[in-house]
């Protein structure tokens, strides 16, 4: 797993890890997440206003696929909520941890440069095969293409 995520506090074990987490501990505090509280509520309260307009606006694009023939309800859309969640997600861990808004759930504005790489790494990640997985356990296949 580290080949994959690095040696982060995640995979990290020993002493290495007991490092990481008490360079981390104080930004985990009660009194360090007790300031993030109303950033939550506030990124909380946008996206459901993100998903009211999405509900409401019938010209945006709201799922890249449509809805399946057993799912349609008349009046009602289909909404890729796993996106939003996402973006919101996003706009969190940079706010609480870099002081950064990449306002990703914004509809009105262009895509944030930021946000976007963010989102093609990840979509990246999610198409890794088993023989991607060999390749970084076995040496000899890296050298071949798949």
């Amino acid at each position: 797993m580290e080949q994959f995520l690095g040696n982060g506090v995640l995979i990290a074990e020993g002493a290495d890890h007991r490092r990481q987490r008490k360079i981390l501990n104080p930004s985990f505090s009660q009194a360090a997440v007790r300031e993030m509280v109303p950033m939550f509520f506030d990124k909380a309260y946008e996206l459901k206003d993100t998903l009211i307009t999405l509900i409401n606006d019938t010209s945006i694009e709201t799922s890249p696929t449509p809805a399946v023939k057993g799912d349609v309800v008349p009046g009602a859309r289909k909404i890729d909520v796993m996106r939003y969640l996402a973006q919101a997600t996003l706009d969190v861990i940079g706010l609480a941890g870099f002081n950064y808004d990449f306002r990703s759930m914004s509809l009105t504005e262009g895509p944030n440069e930021l946000a976007e790489a963010y989102r093609s790494m990840f979509q990246a990640t999610q198409s890794i095969d088993t023989f991607a997985i060999a390749q970084a356990f076995i040496k000899p296949l890296r050298y071949l293409v798949s």
